[in-house]
């Protein structure tokens, strides 16, 4: 399919998902440094951030009822409206811890209207213009409109920041909110049907699924071995990434320099997501490239933590970054090995209680970040995260032959 033709059926979610990662990107390299530059302590920060998974957990449910109820591009519009909006009351809160909290958890709840959501309008939009033949090509080519989004953002963020971190944030936040409005007045999706939702039975029926899915996992061993590896990977790395941005920073790194770094490493990883398949094919199962790729990431993580040397530690910077998508939970060759041993009719609710282990890993990684971070300092807070996410590199040697 040629790509004007392509712009003709989903250049919109083409366009929204590019803009949103610009924003997002904006702002990426740069929230603990903000909120640090304001006068918060690393404890007050881990917090804070805890709050926005804590709404993500409560409200995943309860916010899907709108995506069925309004439909997918109200629900996506009035996520970005709402998570642009609490970062806006953010900026104009000050140093004010409790209002931080607040407008940061409001932020979650709008974000879990858009989770799901997104790519179910995508899907839909792609199936109502008959081109479900093409499907797997058109979601390829809308990842990875993010993947440029990632790359642009964090340049602009870092160019921003040369004027204070707040003009940073306030870019993300207009943004988004100009982002939230673009979709509510001019997204179209003219095939929807409203469904009655019952938010009650929702509920009760995810947890008789949930433990329906516990149950099922504690009988098989690799689901569970993949299970503690994404809960490690997103506890080492919720850690490492709270604590490398002042850890770099007190190395001698400047702040702008960060953004640049994953500028860099957007380009690294697009092109490695691109290629996933061959690179599989090239270290000869999935099990192989995280092993290999994973060990990468380590590495790039302890000398990130170690050396004194700046233009290592800017490369290892890049690298980190650029590793990540490859070398843990959301890899293609994670999520391909964790959907084999997942029978069809249960994949739902076994991916839903291991989405759950995950937002705990989450939770205890930014409240890990603020006591270790305040008390042994953030270098410290890098290696800590990097040696949980070596234990979870070390189970990639107990999954069983593909």
């Amino acid at each position: 399919m040629k790509f004007k033709d392509e712009l003709k059926i989903v250049g919109f979610p083409y366009f929204i998902s590019l803009t949103f990662w610009i924003a997002f990107g904006i702002m990426a390299a740069y929230w603990v440094l903000y909120f640090a530059d304001i006068g918060l302590s690393f404890t007050q920060i881990g917090l804070i951030f805890i709050a926005n998974s804590i709404a993500m957990f409560l409200f995943e449910i309860p916010t899907g009822a709108v995506a069925d109820t309004f439909g997918r591009k109200v629900s996506v519009g009035l996520a970005y409206l709402t998570a642009g909006g609490a970062y806006l009351a953010m900026l104009l809160s000050g140093a004010n811890f409790w209002l931080l909290f607040c407008f940061h958890f409001i932020a979650g709840i709008g974000w879990t209207m858009e989770s799901g959501a997104f790519e179910a309008w995508f899907v839909d939009t792609v199936k109502h213009k008959k081109k479900s033949k093409h499907l797997h090509h058109l979601m390829g080519r809308w990842r990875s409109m993010g993947s440029i989004g990632f790359i642009i953002g964090p340049f602009i963020g870092a160019t921003l920041i040369g004027y204070g971190y707040d003009k940073a944030l306030l870019a993300t936040s207009l943004l988004t909110i100009c982002l939230g409005l673009t979709i509510l007045i001019f997204g179209k999706e003219i095939y929807f049907k409203k469904q009655k939702t019952h938010i009650k039975e929702n509920i009760k029926s995810t947890i008789k699924n949930a433990k329906f899915a516990i149950n099922y996992a504690k009988k098989h061993s690799t689901i569970i071995l993949l299970t503690i590896i994404s809960f490690l990977f997103i506890l080492g790395t919720t850690l490492v990434y709270s604590s490398y941005q002042p850890h770099v920073v007190n190395m001698g790194i400047k702040p702008s320099y960060i953004g640049y770094a994953l500028s860099i490493a957007g380009i690294l990883m697009a092109i490695q997501l691109n290629y996933s398949k061959k690179i599989k094919d090239f270290f000869g199962s999935n099990k192989r490239s995280l092993i290999v790729i994973s060990s990468l990431f380590v590495l790039a993580g302890i000398t990130m933590g170690l050396t004194k040397y700046i233009p290592l530690l800017f490369i290892a910077m890049i690298l980190y970054a650029g590793f990540y998508d490859m070398a843990g939970n959301q890899a293609p060759a994670f999520r391909e090995i964790l959907n084999k041993v997942i029978p069809s009719k249960h994949r739902a609710s076994i991916l839903s209680v291991s989405a759950w282990v995950g937002a705990l890993g989450f939770i205890l990684g930014d409240l890990s970040f603020g006591l270790i971070a305040d008390t042994l300092g953030p270098r410290t807070g890098v290696l800590t995260g990097v040696g949980i996410i070596l234990l979870a590199v070390l189970l990639y040697f107990k999954l069983p032959k593909e």
